[in-house]
Parts: structure tokens; C-alpha cells; sequence
């Protein structure tokens, strides 16, 4: 009974946090539910899709122009979500759907919003017990910004360092940390240092300041991060300006 509670939990707070948000970028929740047997539907929009996970499985890594064109449109999704009071936490390439829309082929949407954290202004609001003991960690281990790995209190700049790790993923191939055993890759999130572009993928063209972007978003200390979703939008669309 306790793992149908969790999963009713997760359900419920996806729909919710997905209504909460209604944004272009973020998959649409037409409609929830739960039925007179208990069980619980949720009406999605129809999308011709492919996630971004099955696009790196495919080609490996992206170019980085359009790697910051797919992240920009997460983190508008981010943006809007962080101001409705809103933490995704799970922020990966499995969440990311891309779809063609308004003409563009890379029209990233998130979804998942079931271990997403509900706050008002700066006062994050207690998440369900019920929920929390499913781990220590909430999210996902390659993608985890330091202090949501060891369970700190966390703000929107998690979700920006998990951003972070998608975009360096996407460009050179690889994400920044990788180990067999959780907890060594929690510490290296920790403390590890951030592998510079070309030891990882030599052969990667890519403008000094794209690197520098990311690693900005992939400091250890969520205080030295990049502050804010609009402030990394700002910081690519300077990039592509002046890289056009």
C-alpha cells in the first residue's frame, strides 16, 4: 500500500506542478484523475517525439550551437517553472523531448515533474515523507548538483547545474563525472574537478566562452553558479550573437 501512496504522490505532483508551469516548453497535462477502482490517469499532448537521451544515444554528441539552442528552451521551461515556485530536480536527457514546432526541428519540451519541490518565494515548502524515504538523493546521480546529492536545502541553481551537466553531455559526449558506485560519483560532484573540453572530446571545435558558460553553471558552490534561468539565457544569446 505504501508504494502505491509514493507513486499516487509522484502522479499528483507531476499533474500539478505541469499545470502550475503551462509553458510552450514544458509537455502539456491536458487532464488528471483518479477513478472510482483508485487508479490514476493523466491525458498528456499527443507529440511526434524523440527524447534527447535517444539523440545522444544516436549521434553521440551534437554540435554546440545547437546544444545551446536545445538548452535554451529547457531552461525557459526552468525559468518559468522557478518563478511559479517550482524545482524540477531531475533535470536529464530523458526529460527532454524534442519535437518540430513553430518550424524549428529542435523544439525542446521537459517533463517529469513528480519529484519536482514546491516552494513560495524562498521558503521551500516540506516534501512529503512519504516521498523523501524512497532515498537519501532525490534525482539522478550524473546529473545532481552537489548539494541536492547530499541532501542540503537546494534552490532553483540545482536545477541549473543539472542543465549544466546536460549541455557539457551534449557537446563533448560524455557528462563531467562518472563512477560505478553512486557515492563516488556524489563526491566527485562534490569535489572532483570539471575535465576541461579537451581532454575529453580533442577533437571538439568549441568557442572558449560556450566552455566557460558551462562550467560557470557547474560550480560546486551553488552561490558561484549562474544566479538565475534568465541569466543563462542572456549569457548563450550573447554567445550565439556574436558566434553568428
Amino acid at each position: 500500500m505504501e508504494v502505491i501512496d509514493e507513486v499516487g504522490i509522484r502522479f499528483e505532483r507531476e499533474a500539478f506542478a505541469s499545470g502550475r508551469v503551462g509553458h510552450s516548453n514544458c509537455v502539456n497535462v491536458l487532464h488528471s484523475a483518479r477513478v472510482e477502482s483508485g487508479t490514476l490517469y493523466m491525458v498528456l499532448e499527443a507529440l511526434e517525439r524523440v527524447s534527447l537521451f535517444h539523440l545522444l544515444e544516436r549521434e553521440h554528441r551534437i554540435e554546440w550551437m545547437r546544444a545551446l539552442h536545445i538548452g535554451r528552451h529547457v531552461l525557459s521551461a526552468l525559468a518559468s517553472a522557478h518563478e511559479a515556485g517550482i524545482i524540477h530536480r531531475d533535470v536529464k536527457p530523458e526529460n527532454v523531448i524534442l519535437v518540430e514546432q513553430d518550424g524549428d526541428p529542435d523544439f525542446a519540451k521537459i517533463l517529469d515533474f513528480g519529484i519536482a519541490k514546491l516552494f513560495d518565494g524562498t521558503n521551500l515548502r516540506s516534501d512529503d515523507p512519504r516521498l523523501t524515504q524512497l532515498g537519501v538523493t532525490i534525482g539522478t546521480p550524473t546529473y545532481i548538483a552537489p548539494e541536492q546529492a547530499f541532501g542540503q536545502p537546494i534552490d532553483a541553481r540545482a536545477d541549473l547545474y543539472a542543465l549544466s551537466v546536460m549541455l557539457y553531455e551534449m557537446i563533448v559526449g560524455a557528462p563531467p563525472f562518472e563512477a560505478e558506485e553512486v557515492i563516488a560519483l556524489l563526491s566527485m560532484h562534490a569535489s572532483a574537478e570539471v575535465p576541461p573540453f579537451r581532454e575529453v572530446a580533442p577533437d571538439a571545435r568549441v568557442p572558449k566562452s560556450v566552455e566557460a558558460l558551462i562550467r560557470d553553471g557547474l560550480e560546486k558552490h551553488a552561490e558561484d553558479r549562474i544566479p538565475s534561468a534568465a541569466e543563462y539565457i542572456e549569457r548563450i544569446d550573447e554567445i550565439l550573437d556574436s558566434e553568428a
